[in-house]
């Protein structure tokens, strides 16, 4: 009886549609019941007893002299009593001359999360959020003093936060829309719901290692980092889309998202901007980037071999490469493994431009291979681009190869479709990105345009035959201490198998350039490529060596080798086929068995290895100072940061607080007789304005070390206010590539329509 009043009511699409909506609107209104509880605390910041060596002054919690002996020691101590479970702010203000340390202790620290801060001496401020699974009877807040400089704790705020609660919000919300989302699909086409399964089957499986306690926190983590919490911040004050973040430098600022697309971390910007934990927000990243890499190369793979189980391998592969995952959890390259998702598009859409059938190119205005191309590289352009100028160099000299093909006045139509979409799609990246890199010298790695060697990070060629190495290590040291650059045991293994088919006779044209294109990529890769004499010898090279490291060239290989893979088992299965059936299916069936088996062992290797690192816990950005944005790429080229104030300096006037938020700042200040020549704490791009309060706008010029300087005039008494604004034809190209995007998509399902 249970039984059929169950499935009379999850039986049906609808009812599972209204079960999951319902089940969605009771948690959200218990969280925001929850949450208006709250707004009836009239006083939410809670007063500590404070006690230490240190002395109370007007300023706060000073330092004494006798206490700068070098040794570190905790000089401050908050005590705070009776506090419940939930989640607490915390900030600090503070000055100091060298960086010092805060850290958080409680009876039993398994039941909290939290991070120590630092507190950087180019700052004043740091804040971050305490995780409380129980109530607390005791927790203290603790003072760390390095023994060196000075050291003042001006204010410590430790409120009850709803942080704890939106986040549970967001989860709940995002959980059910996901079920409701997979219910109207399988709704809708029915005959793809194993498939949505199996891809999302492989997508949990090549992220199991974001499902382990902790982080290993890779080469370019705290890089990226920034990236995610500058754009959260600046979603937080109201701006969209992001092109400067002032949280680099110190609060100096750098219009980093103009010069590095960034597009696919807005979802991660927004769970950091609603609180979550930052290694939460960087394993959603990995998940989500890893989600799009596993869809598209599934559908760019089964269009070219047309076979959907071959695919499914090829996927798994592709994603599960072990140069990937040293890009995902080593290196923590963002920009790079999220090219991966797009490249399988422009293999794919190239491939079929230059191979299909005229007449059958010609009954479509776009087609599928048009917007794979087109999409692809668009995809590329806007995530990272020197994965997409190594792609420009594949698509050349493929070009090259087949002249004759691509002279075609069809294909060459198609491809010139592509180009331009590509074009049009991209303009909300590359207008900002031109007009700022022809308006600032911009200081980026490699110094674009010079000589860049890159022979010391290439692979050794015994590296591409470390299988079973673990993923973990550097680029530029001995082979026992760099990172696995291997393609992974079953692509090479289909490689060698190719070779015996083209020694056979037996390959087709397209096993036999894919091979080849895997070779030419191994070798770009190799230390064997002459790399940097060709570099200082010839124009060409000193560009293409601009890819900072040589092992770039390996997600080719991946890519080319996957293709390959596909083309293998087609081989294999038509061989057989030739003789008999029953062992067509026997071999053919042994041979994915044994690659089942093996890219299960080597992948739980891999899991087993990354779980023996020795990972942190990382919640709070405060953590890490690189996570303040000590980084120099794209600060205006020959700024020394070491020279740098970070005050607000004027001539001949009284100035009040500089006070920040997002990218508008504003300030107090009084001349005398004479102007006032005033610098202060931000970097000077284009799109600063400074305004007074009548509206009258001051002329910028660069001042010491390139920040903003103006000029305010005798006797003038007023606020000051400078603010940011992005060039009107930045935000006209963002919503005219965000409008053809729609417009074309569109286009190709009313076609499609037609066509049925």
């Amino acid at each position: 009886m249970l039984k059929e009043k169950m499935t009379k009511l999850f039986g049906s699409a609808k009812n599972r549609m209204i079960c999951f909506f319902v089940l969605e609107i009771l948690c959200v209104a218990f969280v925001i019941f929850s949450l208006f509880q709250e707004f009836y605390h009239k006083n939410n910041v809670l007063t500590g007893q404070a006690s230490g060596p240190v002395t109370l002054t007007e300023e706060g919690y000073t330092v004494p002299e006798e206490l700068k002996n070098g040794q570190e020691q905790e000089v401050l101590k908050l005590q705070y009593e009776g506090l419940t479970a939930g989640t607490y702010k915390c900030i600090v203000s503070y000055s100091c001359s060298e960086d010092q340390k805060i850290t958080f202790t409680n009876v039993n620290s398994n039941n909290m999360k939290v991070n120590p801060f630092i507190l950087d001496n180019k700052l004043k401020q740091v804040s971050g959020y305490v995780w409380f699974s129980t109530d607390e009877d005791v927790f203290v807040i603790s003072g760390i003093y390095s023994g060196k400089g000075n050291m003042v704790i001006h204010d410590v705020s430790l409120s009850k936060s709803k942080a704890g609660h939106i986040r549970v919000l967001v989860v709940l919300i995002a959980l059910f829309s996901a079920l409701e989302l997979l219910n109207l699909i399988f709704a809708l086409y029915p005959d793809k719901k194993r498939k949505i399964l199996i891809l999302l089957g492989i997508t949990f499986f090549a992220c199991l290692p974001c499902f382990l306690s902790g982080i290993e926190r890779g080469h370019d983590f705290g890089y990226h980092t920034v990236r995610i919490t500058g754009i959260a911040e600046e979603l937080k004050a109201g701006e969209f889309p992001v092109y400067l973040q002032p949280n680099w430098m110190d609060g100096y600022g750098a219009p980093v998202s103009a010069y590095y697309g960034d597009l696919l971390l807005y979802p991660s910007a927004i769970l950091s901007a609603l609180t979550f934990p930052i290694q939460d927000v960087y394993k959603f990243t990995i998940c989500f980037i890893t989600l799009l890499t596993v869809f598209a190369a599934y559908y760019a793979f089964k269009s070219i071999v047309g076979r959907e189980l071959f695919a499914y391998f090829m996927t798994v592969l592709y994603v599960i490469a072990p140069y990937r995952y040293v890009d995902v959890f080593v290196r923590s390259a963002i920009g790079e493994y999220t090219s991966m998702i797009f490249l399988p598009l422009v293999a794919a859409g190239f491939y079929h431009i230059l191979t299909k059938d005229i007449e059958e190119l010609k009954q479509s205005f776009l087609g599928r291979d048009v917007m794979m191309l087109a999409v692809g590289m668009t995809g590329l352009v806007g995530c990272h681009l020197l994965s997409c100028e190594m792609t420009l160099f594949f698509l050349l000299f493929s070009c090259l190869v087949f002249i004759k093909r691509v002279f075609q006045p069809v294909r060459l139509v198609k491809l010139i479709k592509s180009a331009v979409l590509c074009i049009i799609f991209s303009l909300y990246f590359t207008i900002p990105f031109l007009d700022n890199m022809l308006s600032n010298d911009i200081q980026i790695s490699g110094s674009l345009g010079g000589v860049l060697l890159i022979e010391n990070t290439a692979v050794q060629i015994g590296e591409f035959f470390t299988f079973y190495k673990d993923i973990f290590g550097g680029g530029r040291t001995a082979i026992m201490d760099r990172a696995n650059f291997s393609i992974g045991l079953i692509l090479m293994i289909s490689v060698f198998i190719s070779i015996y088919f083209v020694v056979k006779k037996k390959a087709s044209g397209r096993m036999k350039y894919f091979l080849f294109l895997v070779f030419f990529s191994m070798l770009l890769s190799s230390n064997v490529f002459p790399w940097d004499d060709l570099a200082v010898r010839f124009k060409v090279f000193a560009i293409l060596s601009q890819i900072q490291f040589g092992w770039r060239y390996v997600a080719f290989t991946i890519l080319f080798a996957s293709i390959l893979l596909g083309d293998t088992m087609l081989s294999v299965e038509q061989l057989t086929l030739e003789k008999n059936r029953e062992q067509a299916k026997l071999i053919l069936g042994g041979l994915l068995v044994l690659m089942t088996f093996s890219i299960l062992s080597d992948h739980f290797q891999m899991l087993s290895d990354y779980d023996s690192r020795n990972k942190t816990t990382l919640y709070n950005v405060s953590e890490s100072k690189i996570l303040f944005g000590k980084v120099n790429e794209y600060n205006r080229a020959g700024t020394n940061r070491d020279k740098l104030s970070y005050q607000l300096k004027a001539k001949n006037a009284e100035t009040g607080e500089f006070t920040r938020r997002g990218t508008t700042s504003r300030f107090y200040i009084k001349t005398g007789e004479e102007d006032s020549k005033v610098t202060i704490p931000i970097l000077n791009y284009k799109g600063y304005h400074v305004r007074d309060d009548a509206g009258n706008e001051y002329t910028i010029k660069d001042g010491k070390e390139n920040s903003i300087s103006f000029t305010v005039p005798a006797h003038y008494e007023g606020n000051i206010t400078v603010t940011y604004e992005p060039m009107w034809y930045w935000l006209a190209s963002f919503y005219f590539s965000a409008a053809s995007w729609i417009l074309v998509f569109i286009f190709c399902r009313r076609k499609k329509e037609k066509a049925k």
